[in-house]
């Protein structure tokens, strides 16, 4: 969508313009209404950053809408009611379908919606997905919940590099890490994980 350019470069000028050429592209693509407005706020951020250079107010994560126009539940509904319209390929693939459902209540931040799916498809949540399921049932006070859910997906996990023991996050969220017993971390090193586990 955007030209190869680094804001490492000072270029503001060029940045902004590319910005605002990519949010006229997308405007004219024919995207579902939620990923329009959603790549628009995208590319607007860059071009409010690149405009002052870069320097705070703008920090960089407002770039990505962190923290303006938070995901709710209508964008959220509309994208799950058109689904077929922009991943027509989905139609079939009831497994496929489920992920990706998935994702956009996990995207959306539609976190009873993603505890209704994960009542009902646990089956489609590898570890990946249970992450955030984790965290929405601390919220709602159920921990016990929380680590069974963990512990059932924790052969899902899998390093991607030769580096990683285990998944760090159950140590460093601040939600996951009260569950974390010397018990627990001892069931995680001791799990069978990676690809040839799921």
């Amino acid at each position: 969508m955007l030209p190869a350019l680094s804001t490492r470069s000072r270029d503001w000028t060029r940045i902004a313009r590319a910005a605002t050429r990519a949010r006229v592209r997308v405007s004219q693509r024919g995207d579902p209404p939620h990923l329009e407005r959603q790549r628009s706020l995208i590319l607007a951020g860059l071009e409010a950053y690149a405009a002052c250079e870069g320097t705070p107010p703008h920090e960089l994560i407002c770039i990505f809408g962190v923290t303006a126009d938070a995901p709710n539940a209508v964008s959220h509904q509309n994208a799950v009611e058109h689904v077929f319209e922009y991943r027509p390929d989905l139609r079939g693939d009831p497994s496929g379908l489920a992920r990706h459902l998935i994702d956009l209540a996990i995207s959306f931040q539609q976190w009873d919606a993603l505890l209704e799916r994960f009542a009902r498809e646990l089956d489609a949540f590898n570890f990946q997905y249970v992450v955030p399921a984790a965290r929405a049932l601390i919220e709602r006070m159920r921990p016990d919940e929380a680590w069974a859910a963990l512990q059932h997906r924790l052969g899902s996990w899998w390093p991607v590099d030769q580096a990683q023991v285990a998944p760090v996050e159950l140590l460093t969220d601040r939600r996951l890490s009260r569950l974390m017993t010397v018990e627990r971390c001892a069931r995680v090193l001791a799990t069978p994980r990676g690809p040839d586990t799921r």
